[in-house]
């Protein structure tokens, strides 16, 4: 007697392709999400930004316009990545954001830093350290995957 698992299994080429493609909507949402949430937290808080900055070593002629700034562009990337036709374009955003910010937290930690991250705002605040650092990179191979990929080869689209 032959039993068959009742687990559905990938069978064709086309299977682990539609499973690839939702998982790099997925990546997208995700970049999407955080890079929203994280914008509009800090636009809220601009003394707080300001502060975190500074903290983080940055002279306070720089931090103002870091501040103003910052958010915008990770609205901005957030916006983007949602469509499927500006996804590349937005993911090396992202990439070169996450980049920046890992940076700018191995600089600190290397000095004996421990600024208040701040990364969302008010919603979440604490000391950066490897925590920080490993979610910067888990959402930098989720970017990186995206540019790997090419224009136009983003996943499905958002809306679809």
């Amino acid at each position: 007697m032959i039993v068959r698992s009742a687990q559905p299994r990938l069978h064709s080429g086309a299977d682990v392709l539609r499973v690839t493609e939702l998982g790099l909507l997925a990546a997208r949402l995700l970049l999407a999400f955080v890079f929203l949430l994280a914008g509009a937290t800090k636009l809220v808080d601009p003394i707080g930004m300001r502060k975190t900055w500074v903290a983080f070593g940055f002279p306070t002629v720089l931090a103002r316009p870091i501040v103003v700034l910052l958010p915008v562009l990770e609205i901005g990337v957030g916006v983007l990545l949602i469509p499927t036709t500006l996804a590349w374009y937005a993911a090396w955003g992202a990439l070169g954001l996450l980049t920046a910010f890992a940076i700018a937290i191995g600089v600190a930690m290397a000095r004996g830093r421990k600024p208040d991250c701040r990364c969302f705002g008010r919603v979440h605040s604490g000391p950066v350290g490897w925590r920080t650092l490993a979610r910067d990179g888990a959402l930098g191979m989720c970017a990186g995957w995206l540019v790997r990929r090419g224009p136009g080869h983003s996943g499905p689209d958002a809306w679809a």
